[in-house]
């Protein structure tokens, strides 16, 4: 009868060496393979909301924050066209800040923001964010 092991949670991504050891019913083992590297890697990230989430044509240098989850160190940001992301700074596992400008040219309506982590993993809010037109003076 083959008895299942059970899962092995490691505590952080990374890569590991682990061994096998199969005994039978008899009490005989067999290591086999006796070692295999395991690599292991972070959950890819969860962006679930940009505060704030409108700015308005020809606005420069607007803060931005990212809440979510599983945020790495050096992330990059994307806000799509007509936004150009000033910088995009690690802030803990579930914020991230970032500066942007938006283009007078922008398109006005939504954009979706994308979060990558160095690792590659991403995470897209969809329609996170809005360019409006710019405010009219009053006199």
């Amino acid at each position: 009868m083959l008895q299942n092991p059970g899962a092995v949670t490691f505590p952080t991504a990374g890569i590991y060496a682990v061994s096998l050891t199969v005994t039978d019913s008899a009490g005989i083992t067999d290591p086999s393979p006796k070692t295999r590297t395991i690599t292991v890697s972070a959950p890819p990230p969860t962006l679930t909301a940009a505060n704030p989430n409108t700015g308005s044509r020809g606005q420069a240098k607007l803060n931005v924050t990212l809440t979510g989850s599983n945020f790495a160190t050096a992330p990059t940001c994307n806000f799509g066209a007509g936004i150009t992301v000033n910088s995009c700074t690690y802030s803990s596992p579930s914020q991230i800040a970032v500066n942007v400008s938006i283009l007078a040219s922008a398109t006005v309506g939504t954009r979706d923001i994308k979060v990558t982590n160095a690792d590659g993993q991403s995470s897209t809010l969809v329609k996170g964010f809005n360019v409006q037109a710019k405010p009219s003076k009053r006199h």
